[in-house]
């Protein structure tokens, strides 16, 4: 009688376990297509496009250190806003790729936001937050950091490296330092950035609801427009 019980008590227990394993999935499933559906439906009331499937969007990032940095398999590009705001062209994507590491894998989630204006020249850089720890070893072994200066609040506050540095020191002037301190995001994962002939690209860790990636454009035109005042 009492192994029927616990036979019992086992296929309540597993029942309950599978039932809570199912919702959980359906939960999360439903929550992932609500998130879509806001990026679509702000994507066609502001006559923007909208692809569920992104298939140009690789070939415009190629020459991009992010896209030679994104090793892995399993690579797919989605959920992409694309339009024009005051002459930029934009786009915003999803990234999902899977790295390898011996026996194990791992998911990288992604957003990227790529700005570009025919007959701007900007300089190769990129540029990110600086951590004042890891990044100060980091500069005893040699890594670049191209400093103002004239501007220790910007110089404290990012990493900048690229090949060109007075091409870089010149395009870097006051008004393009501005506008990154006053646009970068003060989180625990804030946006990396990278420029390049005509385009500026901005990428973040994981994938964002509507609200967010409204937000991520935002900043990243009001970067872009203090390039675009140079010309």
């Amino acid at each position: 009688m009492e192994f029927l019980y616990v036979i019992l008590l086992f296929a309540i227990m597993t029942g309950t376990m599978f039932s809570f394993i199912y919702f959980l999935t359906k939960l999360t499933n439903q929550i992932e297509e609500n998130r879509k559906k806001g990026i679509k439906d702000y994507s066609i009331a502001n006559n923007f496009k909208y692809n569920e499937k992104s298939i140009k969007f690789p070939s415009l990032i190629k020459d991009f250190a992010l896209a030679n940095t994104r090793t892995g398999t399993a690579h797919s590009w989605g959920v992409e806003t694309s339009g024009y705001i005051d002459d930029i062209e934009f786009y915003i994507v999803e990234h999902r790729y899977t790295k390898h590491s011996g026996n194990k894998s791992h998911v990288n989630m992604e957003t990227i936001c790529l700005l570009r204006k025919p007959n701007l020249e900007i300089p190769d850089f990129y540029i990110r937050k600086e951590d004042p720890l890891f990044d100060g070893i980091e500069k005893h072994f040699g890594m670049q950091d191209i400093n103002f200066a004239e501007d220790p609040t910007f110089s404290k506050r990012f990493v900048l490296q690229g090949k060109n540095i007075e091409g870089i020191c010149n395009f870097f002037d006051s008004s393009v330092r501005l506008a990154f301190i006053e646009n970068h995001p003060n989180s625990l994962l804030p946006y990396q950035y990278e420029g390049k002939d005509d385009k500026f690209l901005v990428y973040a860790d994981y994938f964002k609801d509507n609200k967010d990636r409204v937000i991520m454009l935002e900043k990243a035109i009001a970067i872009f427009k203090s390039f675009s005042n140079k010309n």
